[in-house]
């Protein structure tokens, strides 16, 4: 890595697996396949044999801390053949004297996969292998969609099907070689700015989408993209009108719904989040993006028998994605399944070692367990792979104190309240810890900030749980009042409470 920063985290795995973390500065991370730039607040990923990857923390202004993956991944039914609506397409398929090619192309763009392929059978044509192609890649049979690229040759579509599967097996640099030269066609352009992104190239990716005019069929998606980077900027006008711009010009693409989800959820409008992820899934029900979106979306809001349908359809869309089963791990912990958690927390972390979350929630599933002193490796594991993250200290403060190492577990809460001054776990954790050490009035004002913080987190939770958190608090207030001997202001937060 080149340095060009004063303050990182280097971590190197027994595996091979790297990780570099920039708390301030610049670090050029690179290997034989491929490099990323990190600048502060950002962590690259490197594995051998793969090209780095990056995790960006957003932090805007008015909310507290949370984690956007630039995903690499887009729908089949962002790029459609030839119908931008199913409606189109709906009437094609009933026209009467079609080819067999011109009806697989309105099948599959009316959203029936399967009739396409069955209209494709006896087809040896570079075009039919093309349009089987992308039904496969749609389908996860990466194999059978990369041999039918193969037969398609040099076509611009099967171009751009062989870099997506290189993508979807981790192969960055075979995937930017294939469009490293994209010439004019726009669609190329455009996935050769979703991997400069992933490259952590921004100033070339915003240079190309911003290139892409409203005129041109990819401008949906390069909006879509652009309310990403906008957004990981903390620009979020300009990403909902990113956003906002891209449903208008592609409202049949699952993509751009899902990137006006994360906007929304930005700027706390969780019913509107959910909405737009539910578009998504609408347009493909297989999109694992939007499943693992919709999941996490359900179980802010208190559904999660439902959010726990969600997740585990995308486990069994994408067994081999970590983050999968690290969201199903969590959603189990919260149902109290903790045997259950820990196998998708222990699955997840087989998968990617380097992914913090299933070691957090492996840590506080151990901690359910009563083992205290694996549940502090644990989250020890979490917080150096993502040190940048208020949360992660949160949970080892709690960890520490569970283990009676107090000074540790101060500390840890300290560290999670300097990264994330809106975040208001620390605050509740170091009340319940002064109230049973019998400082109540050092916890009466930990308290009071975790109620005057407590909407803050509405960027991961709805409006209902932010009303039970305030109730948490407030009972928790009421106690300490107790045992000041202040009764009435103890029943008055009682009474708030409720």
């Amino acid at each position: 890595a080149a340095i060009r920063g004063t303050e990182f985290v280097v971590d190197v795995r027994d595996d091979g697996e790297s990780f570099v973390t920039v708390l301030d500065g610049s670090v050029d991370m690179s290997n034989d396949q491929g490099a990323v730039v990190l600048n502060s607040s950002e962590q690259g990923r490197a594995r051998i044999g793969e090209a780095p990857t990056k995790i960006v923390i957003v932090d805007p202004d008015d909310a507290a801390q949370w984690t956007f993956f630039y995903s690499p991944e887009a729908s089949p039914r962002d790029y459609p053949f030839r119908y931008r609506t199913r409606v189109g397409a709906l009437q094609a398929v009933q026209a009467t004297g079609i080819s067999p090619v011109a009806r697989a192309e309105a099948l599959s763009d009316a959203g029936d996969p399967e009739g396409a392929l069955t209209a494709l059978e006896g087809e040896t044509s570079a075009e039919a292998a093309e349009i089987r192609g992308w039904i496969q890649l749609g389908q996860n049979r990466l194999a059978e969609a990369f041999r039918a690229f193969q037969e398609a040759g040099s076509r611009t579509r099967a171009r751009l099907g062989r870099s997506m599967v290189h993508l979807r097996l981790n192969e960055f640099e075979q995937a930017y070689e294939i469009v490293a030269d994209p010439g004019t066609n726009t669609a190329l352009q455009l996935h050769r700015a979703r991997l400069d992104l992933l490259a952590g190239e921004v100033a070339p990716a915003r240079t190309t989408l911003e290139s892409i005019g409203p005129t041109v069929a990819e401008y949906g998606l390069a909006q879509g993209l652009l309310s990403n980077l906008n957004l990981v900027a903390n620009r979020k006008e300009e990403a909902l009108q990113a956003a906002l711009n891209a449903v208008a010009a592609s409202p049949e693409s699952p993509s751009v719904h899902l990137d006006l989800s994360r906007v929304q959820q930005s700027y706390f409008d969780l019913s509107a989040a959910t909405r737009s992820a539910r578009d998504a899934l609408g347009l493909d029900p297989g999109f694992v993006p939007a499943l693992v979106q919709y999941s996490g979306l359900l179980y802010g809001a208190g559904d999660s028998r439902e959010a726990q349908n969600v997740i585990q359809q995308a486990a069994e869309l994408a067994p081999e994605k970590a983050t999968v089963h690290a969201a199903l791990g969590f959603v189990l912990l919260g149902q109290a399944k903790t045997d259950a958690a820990v196998i998708e927390f222990e699955r997840a972390i087989q998968i990617n070692s380097g992914l913090a979350n299933p070691h957090l929630g492996l840590g506080i599933a151990l901690m359910r367990r009563g083992k205290i002193t694996e549940a502090v490796m644990e989250i020890l594991i979490a917080t150096t792979l993502e040190p940048r993250l208020s949360i992660y200290y949160s949970y080892l403060g709690k960890a520490f104190y569970e283990e009676r190492k107090f000074e540790q577990a101060f500390s840890a809460l300290d560290a999670a309240v300097e990264l994330d001054p809106r975040d208001p776990t620390p605050h509740l954790y170091s009340g319940i810890f002064q109230n049973d050490l019998n400082r109540p009035g050092v916890a009466v004002e930990h308290f009071q900030d975790s109620i005057r913080l407590n909407d803050k987190r509405a960027v991961y939770r709805s409006r209902f749980v932010l009303d039970e958190d305030r109730a948490t608090r407030n009972v928790q207030l009421a106690t300490a009042y107790n045992r000041l001997g202040l009764s009435e202001w103890a029943n008055l937060e009682a009474v708030i409470s409720n």
